[in-house]
């Protein structure tokens, strides 16, 4: 079971969905302020979150808590659901999960309330084992900057043995193809003849059949 602590609150989309369709289709997230008056200042247009708070809590409680203060706590209640996966596993039986992009400081806290054996992929050091992909180990997801995600460090560069092993492949699949093609594979260095007489032989039962 994988527990992910993905979640977004942006001027591109409070849901993942449509976050990462919004900036696959290059969507800007910049527009007309809407939560203030900008009458008295120059700047009219910003990266906003568009969320109505309303939906998260009663009016009257907006009436004490800054829009900031309100983000806050929708990020803990989203931890604690993270929390209720936990028991959810536990109560089916289950002695472990993977905890995936999970902020290290949360899954510290949520941690001391289950018996769960937490593997952390990008959720720091918080949980009993530390997860990472091989090939990220080994350096063979790209190790150019911007290419791996976050969580992830290489102890290699796998990237440009793989780079180098490939074109051995493709030259030699080149090779290959030239050699079949002229006639120059397989020659009799590279098959099996029949010892003398067992042409013959073979000939003369196949002209039985």
């Amino acid at each position: 079971m994988v527990i992910t602590g993905m979640g977004v609150l942006s001027s591109l989309g409070n849901e993942i969905d449509s976050f990462f369709n919004n900036i696959k289709n290059g969507k800007s997230g910049i527009s007309p302020i809407e939560s203030f008056d900008t009458s008295n200042h120059s700047v009219k247009i910003a990266g906003e979150v568009k969320i109505n708070l309303e939906d998260f809590f009663p009016k009257k409680d907006l009436n004490r808590i800054d829009r900031f203060s309100a983000f806050a706590l929708i990020a803990a209640e989203e931890a604690i659901k993270i929390l209720d996966d936990m028991r959810r596993l536990e109560d089916a039986g289950a002695f472990g999960a993977e905890v995936e992009c999970v902020a290290d400081d949360a899954l510290e806290e949520i941690k001391k309330h289950t018996s769960l054996v937490i593997n952390s992929l990008g959720s720091g050091s918080s949980g009993d084992v530390i997860f990472l992909f091989f090939e990220d180990i080994c350096g063979e997801t790209g190790n150019p900057p911007g290419k791996m995600p976050k969580h992830a460090k290489s102890w290699g560069d796998g990237k440009a043995i793989r780079e180098k092993l490939d074109q051995e492949r493709r030259n030699a699949i080149k090779g290959f193809k030239e050699d079949v093609v002229a006639g120059n594979f397989p020659s009799e260095d590279y098959t099996v003849s029949m010892l003398p007489g067992e042409k013959d032989k073979l000939i003369e039962e196949l002209d039985k059949i």
